[in-house]
C-alpha cells in the first residue's frame, strides 16, 4: 500500500473515531428525501411513520447556531469523503493490497450512517444492567465478620420497594437512554445516504470475504432503523432486489 493511502487511512480513522464518541453532539435537521420508496397507488407520504421528537439532551439543537452548522457540515463532509473513497476504490483498484483501505471506508460509512443517538444493542445492555442491579447481591469486605465477607442485598424480599442509590441512577439512565434511542428510529434518507447505501451494497458483492462481510453487516444494521430501507435501485423499481430480500 502506498504512503498516501496510509496517510489517508489515518485521517479517515481519526475522523471516524471522533464521530463515534459524539453521537449526541447535535440533533439532525429534517432531511430532503430523494427516494421515498412509496407505492403511489396505495400509500400516502403523510401516513409514513415519523420520528418521535422528544427532548433527549442533545448538545446543539438550534440550526441557526454557528456551532450547530459547523458540526453538521463536518459530519456531512465525512459522508462525502467516504463516498468519494468508495467510488475511487471501486474503479478497478480493489485488490488484495487495498483490502485494509476498503475496510476503513466501510467502517467510516458505518459510523456516518449508524453512530447517531443510541443503538439498539447499547440500549438493551443498559436495560439488562438495570434489571441486574435491582436483584443484585454485592459481596463486600468486612474485617469485623468472622469470614471477612458480608452480603449486601438490594432487596431482602420480593415485594420490597426500597432500592439502593445505584439502582435509582441506573433507572434514570435507562429512561434517558430510551428518549435518546427514539431519535435513532424511523430516520429518513437523504441523497447522500442513498449513495452510501449503494456503496455498501456494491461492497457487499465484493469477491473478498472480509469486505463482503463488513459491507453486508453494515447494510443489515442500517435496515433496522431507516424508513423504507432499500437500495436506490429498489426504490426506483418499486420492487426489492435479491440483496435487499436477503437483508
Amino acid at each position: 500500500m502506498k504512503v498516501d493511502d496510509l496517510q489517508y487511512g489515518r485521517y479517515l480513522h481519526i475522523a471516524r473515531s471522533a464521530w463515534q464518541g459524539l453521537p449526541t453532539l447535535y440533533k439532525e435537521p429534517p432531511k430532503s428525501v430523494v427516494e421515498t420508496g412509496l407505492n403511489l397507488n396505495s400509500e400516502v407520504e403523510r401516513l409514513v411513520v415519523q420520528t418521535l421528537d422528544v427532548r433527549a439532551g442533545f448538545t446543539l439543537m438550534d440550526p441557526t447556531d454557528w456551532r450547530y452548522q459547523m458540526a453538521h457540515s463536518q459530519r456531512q463532509r465525512l459522508g462525502r469523503v467516504a463516498h468519494d473513497a468508495a467510488s475511487a476504490l471501486k474503479q478497478g483498484y480493489e485488490g488484495e493490497d487495498h483490502i485494509d483501505a476498503v475496510l476503513l471506508v466501510v467502517k467510516a460509512i458505518d459510523t456516518y450512517l449508524l453512530d447517531y443517538a443510541l443503538s439498539r444493542g447499547d440500549f438493551d445492555n443498559l436495560q439488562r444492567s438495570y434489571a441486574t442491579a435491582r436483584e443484585s447481591v454485592t459481596i463486600i469486605y468486612a474485617p469485623y465478620f468472622p469470614d471477612n465477607v458480608s452480603l449486601r442485598l438490594n432487596r431482602a424480599w420480593p415485594r420490597q420497594k426500597e432500592n439502593s442509590r445505584l439502582v435509582h441512577l441506573k433507572r434514570a439512565l435507562v429512561y434517558h437512554s430510551g428518549r435518546v434511542y427514539m431519535h435513532a428510529l424511523y430516520r429518513r434518507r437523504s441523497g447522500l445516504d442513498d449513495y452510501l447505501i449503494k456503496d455498501l451494497t456494491d461492497l457487499s458483492l465484493s469477491p473478498y470475504t472480509r469486505v463482503r462481510r463488513y459491507g453486508f453487516l453494515s447494510n443489515q444494521c442500517k435496515c433496522s432503523i431507516e424508513i423504507r430501507q432499500t437500495c436506490t435501485g429498489c426504490s426506483r423499481k418499486r420492487v426489492r432486489c435479491e440483496l435487499c430480500t436477503m437483508l
